[in-house]
């Protein structure tokens, strides 16, 4: 799993939304709190891993390539399973 002592930005969504994002995800789950939580850290980690590849892709100049050259280097699309 990713280092959470990295993630210091404020959270800024606005309440009720983040009240209805929770609930969504909650429901998705069937009402398993911690199979949501599990959905959201596994989530986090991937986004996270995104960041890392796009960040290194951007550091070899990989990006500023043309797009059919880079799209050779992209993973296919990846799922993450929710709950």
């Amino acid at each position: 799993m990713m280092n959470r002592a990295n993630t210091t930005t404020p959270l800024t969504v606005p309440s009720e939304e983040l009240e209805t994002a929770v609930d969504t995800i909650v429901a998705l789950c069937e009402g398993d709190q911690r199979a949501a939580l599990r959905a959201l850290a596994a989530t986090t980690d991937y986004l996270n891993a995104e960041v890392e590849r796009l960040q290194e892709m951007i550091s070899t100049g990989l990006l500023v390539q043309d797009p059919a050259r880079r799209n050779r280097g992209a993973s296919a699309s990846t799922v993450v399973p929710l709950c």
